[in-house]
């Protein structure tokens, strides 16, 4: 009877741990995340703008039109640089249509992160038409699955937020440097001009068209109790006759506008009497306009500068594909190879953190169940992972925020820093560090800067941004050509009077694929039974990886220069080695964290990793 009672100490412990439980299921049921579209945007870009200086670290999510256009099996024996090549020719052309940005910022006082997630509506209208009409694909399982999980299309559309990329806002800005030259030349006429006797050639086919115009216009001009005339609608060439006949006959008194119909795409121009000083005064109304259909077709592209600018910490979970789209949409498309492609990711944020690479390994792995982004909030919740302590702060209008679910953007990116914060924690208190407020350059937290999870290749687990990325082993890999049919037992047939293979297969395609041999020391006979021993009348051939990967390699010349990322508002930063990491690394004995050089699977008694591919062994004090 008397075992059945608990001591006093762990009855206390576990109502703590069901009060903290509870308290924070009520804070993660009642988180609200700022709805931005282009109605309020303002307002939260000064907010941002103001708040982002005193962040800790950013968390970011994307959501897009599509993931790949490249159909195939999704395990593979790539390289960085074919991968790279994957996502540049089947995902770049796709539209990031939310973003999510959270900053988390400490609070000194009450000891808690304050969080303050923005959900962003992204899309890119055109400026006068032509100067950015962007063409995107959509991939409808995309489409399918954000509609299914309460995506608003018609907000989207409506009121999505414009942005420029930095190529198309060169040729907005030159576009608008023409039309704020014609205001400024136009308001410095002078009332005392005569009309100049300079020929203007009409067409023969638009004469009697520009002679109605004029004729119009005399009697407008005549008529003291009419100030504007909306002339007939026109075509482009028609209105830059009319502009270019109406100036030169009156040089004075007469200011002219193109407009549109109103609810259609018809322009005409109109007509407006003024004096010198009037005319002045709609030329500055007019530059005025200008420039606010300018900032507001730059938009978002604003806050992607701030966010370069800053050079905080960015926080994303299984964020390759959002970190390529970032920077293909908002800062450079034109890189061609992967060399380039990190340099240009570390110029712009200096310092990644991916949770799905923190949370895929040991000696966090055991604690969760699972590394999709709601099972590891699930592990919060459940008290799996330690409470990460974050409050939200409410500084917009109680109408802009909307209630927080997943694959909405900013909640995504608020669960994202919540849970950074959570395996942070794990990770100091493990080492008896201080954990409250998260020290980003420990050496514990500095081992997974940097390194983002690379999905689909079957031993390359993440790529380093910051660090040159390790080689894989392969010898054990063999490259088959088969006739069409074959399946896996008749590799395992093919190569059982030398050794046994190991899981899985590496389709290619219906005739060709990558098997990996379970034993390397029977590289040698594999390689003289099937490779130099190969018969002419055998309908199979067999090559070691080593052979079939430089004949497949992209080309990987580096075209970075300076100016291709301080345009954008970056600052170079190459790829190098980091002392202080690499340092971290290689010292690190028992009793701390170690890093894996292949990649391969780590035994460490009970602290297995539960994923096939590892980065770090646990530490003793675990």
């Amino acid at each position: 009877m008397l075992s059945r009672i608990k001591p006093c100490w762990q009855i206390h412990t576990r109502k703590l741990y069901l009060l903290n439980k509870f308290s924070y299921n009520q804070r993660a049921k009642s988180l609200t995340t700022m709805e931005v579209t282009k109605d309020n945007f303002v307002k939260a870009f000064a907010l941002l703008q103001s708040s982002i200086k005193d962040a800790d670290f950013i968390a970011i999510d994307g959501e897009f039109t599509g993931l790949s256009t490249l159909k195939g099996w999704r395990s593979s024996y790539d390289t960085l640089e074919e991968k790279f090549e994957k996502l540049r020719r089947g995902t770049s052309q796709f539209m990031l249509v939310q973003y999510g940005i959270c900053l988390f910022t400490w609070n000194k006082e009450k000891e808690v992160y304050e969080a303050l997630p923005f959900t962003f509506y992204l899309f890119p209208r055109p400026y006068k038409r032509f100067y950015n009409d962007v063409m995107f694909m959509c991939q409808s399982s995309s489409l399918d699955f954000l509609a299914n999980n309460g995506f608003d299309f018609n907000k989207l559309f409506h009121k999505g937020i414009s942005y420029l990329s930095p190529w198309q806002d060169a040729k907005v800005k030159e576009r608008l440097e023409k039309d704020l030259s014609f205001c400024a030349a136009s308001a410095s006429a002078n009332p005392e001009v005569e009309a100049s006797t300079k020929k203007i050639f009409i067409p023969q086919n638009q004469r009697v068209f520009i002679d109605d115009i004029l004729k119009k216009v005399n009697d407008f001009l005549a008529d003291k109790n009419i100030k504007t005339l909306d002339l007939p609608t026109c075509n482009a060439f028609q209105r830059k006759l009319i502009y270019e006949k109406l100036e030169d006959k009156y040089p004075i008194g007469l200011y002219l506008e193109s407009a549109a119909v109103e609810g259609t795409n018809d322009k005409f121009v109109r007509a407006i009497k003024v004096t010198a000083s009037g005319l002045n005064d709609l030329k500055s109304e007019s530059r005025r306009k200008e420039i606010e259909l300018y900032e507001e077709i730059l938009g978002f592209s604003k806050v992607m500068k701030l966010l370069a600018e800053v050079k905080k910490p960015i926080i994303g979970h299984n964020m390759l594909l959002d970190i390529f789209l970032t920077v293909f949409n908002f800062y450079d498309n034109s890189v061609s190879n992967y060399k380039d492609f990190k340099m240009l990711v570390h110029s712009i944020f200096p310092t990644l953190f991916d949770t799905k690479v923190m949370l895929s390994n040991e000696p966090l792995a055991s604690k969760v169940d699972g590394t999709s982004l709601s099972k590891l909030y699930g592990s919060i919740t459940s008290g799996d992972l330690p409470d990460p302590l974050v409050t939200q702060v409410h500084k917009l209008d109680e109408d802009c925020r909307t209630e927080g679910q997943f694959h909405q953007a900013g909640y995504d990116a608020f669960c994202t820093g919540s849970v950074f914060i959570s395996a942070a924690k794990c990770l100091l208190e493990g080492l008896n560090l201080p954990s409250k407020r998260i020290d980003m350059d420990s050496d514990i937290i500095s081992l997974y800067a940097n390194r983002v999870h690379i999905l689909g290749i079957r031993d390359i687990f993440y790529t380093d941004f910051s660090l040159d990325d390790k080689i894989p082993n392969r010898k054990c890999v063999f490259y088959v050509n088969f006739p069409k049919g074959w399946g896996e037992n008749d590799f395992n047939d093919l190569f059982s009077s030398v050794c046994s293979l190991s899981k899985p297969t590496i389709w290619l395609n219906d005739t060709s694929v990558y098997v990996t041999i379970s034993n390397e020391q029977k590289y040698q006979e594999v390689y003289e039974t099937f490779v130099l021993d190969k018969k002419p009348t055998d309908s199979y051939y067999v090559l070691p990886y080593a052979e079939t990967v430089h004949s497949r390699q992209p080309e990987n010349k580096s075209n970075f220069k300076s100016a291709d990322v301080t345009k954008n508002g970056g600052e170079v930063s190459p790829v190098k080695k980091d002392s202080k990491r690499k340092k971290v690394e290689s010292d690190i004995e028992e009793g701390e964290l170690e890093s894996d050089d292949e990649n391969t699977s780590l035994n460490n008694g009970s602290k297995k990793m539960k994923t096939e591919s590892g980065l770090f062994e646990a530490p003793n004090e675990w």
